[in-house]
């Protein structure tokens, strides 16, 4: 008999994986220019944000095949939540020798190709996937195999991309404006942050917030992070508390109900609902009319209220 068989939280704990990974490469890379950003450079370094994009590629590359893998184990993970053995391929004849006389690993037969996952998650799930996904998944699938052949040198993806793709993937296959939330697990569980402090991991999620909302477009914020680029941002309490070594006070909450008389904001990056109070700021130069209802903080300027 067929032992050792997956489930769909194998497939899908494995594919979160892959996209964390490609996430952590292209993150990584926004650190780093941003660093090159905030240096001061001589006239003869003009083109060094050029090339460092340039430079980028290879790990932009290698992040765009962590992504397809991570979709395709996404993808299994549905159709195994159906039958894992919709994923064998062929019919019993072309089965491993033996399969039939003695116990064999489901890591032995061979399985679907990746370019017959869609149609095989369509027919057996209810949930059908949308035109704009599948035709994203043909076109990735497609590029990725002209980067690793080495066919062209063209079309190259751009670092945005590996991000907005891997935010599309979890809309579609795991759960809408999930990420951070899939972000924070993950992160919690690896080496660095077993070992490092807490706030570390904070400050982490929130620069990684921040770059991602200069890069999405309103649409795009909205859609995967629950974001409204054209509604006024104010300074997550909680988060700036957590990035106090830094002294950052990132502006990713917003009012909710977004009115004149909201009493809570919500931040996408910890996630969480909190109380304000709907007062004038007081300090000289602020406009700033929501404080935090605990500390009494502005979260417009960031200042204690003057006693």
């Amino acid at each position: 008999m067929i032992i050792e068989i997956p489930d769909k939280f194998d497939f899908l704990q494995s594919g979160l994986s892959m996209l964390n990974l490609a996430w952590d490469a292209i993150a990584s890379l926004y650190l780093d220019y941003e660093y090159v950003e905030n240096e001061e450079w001589d006239e003869e370094d003009g083109d060094v944000k050029q090339e460092f994009w340039k430079a980028a590629q290879h790990p932009i590359s290698v992040a765009l095949a962590l992504s397809q893998q991570g979709i395709e184990l996404l993808l299994k993970s549905r159709i195994a939540e159906i039958s894992p053995f919709l994923l064998l391929s062929g019919s019993p004849r072309d089965w491993p020798s033996g399969c039939n006389e003695k116990d064999t690993s489901f890591a032995d037969f061979r399985t679907i190709e990746a370019h017959e996952l869609i149609r095989a998650h369509d027919a057996v799930v209810a949930e059908r996937l949308s035109e704009s996904f599948k035709m994203q998944f043909e076109r990735l699938r497609r590029l990725r195999n002209v980067i690793f052949h080495g066919v062209a040198k063209r079309s190259r993806p751009a670092a945005e991309d590996v991000f907005k793709i891997i935010l599309e993937a979890v809309d579609n296959l795991y759960q809408p404006r999930s990420w951070f939330a899939l972000r924070r697990a993950y992160l919690e569980n690896t080496p660095k942050f077993v070992a490092y402090p807490r706030d570390q991991l904070e400050i982490m999620l929130v620069s990684e917030a921040l770059s991602l909302i200069k890069l999405l477009s309103p649409s795009e914020a909205k859609r995967f992070l629950g974001f409204d680029k054209r509604q006024r941002a104010y300074i997550c309490y909680s988060c700036a508390v957590n990035c106090s070594d830094i002294d950052l006070q990132p502006k990713t909450a917003l009012l909710q109900p977004n009115t004149s008389d909201s009493n809570q904001v919500y931040c996408f990056v910890c996630n969480e609902l909190r109380s304000v109070k709907r007062e004038v700021c007081g300090i000289e130069g602020c406009r700033g009319n929501v404080l935090d209802a605990e500390d009494e903080v502005c979260l417009t300027c960031y200042s204690g209220r003057p006693r």
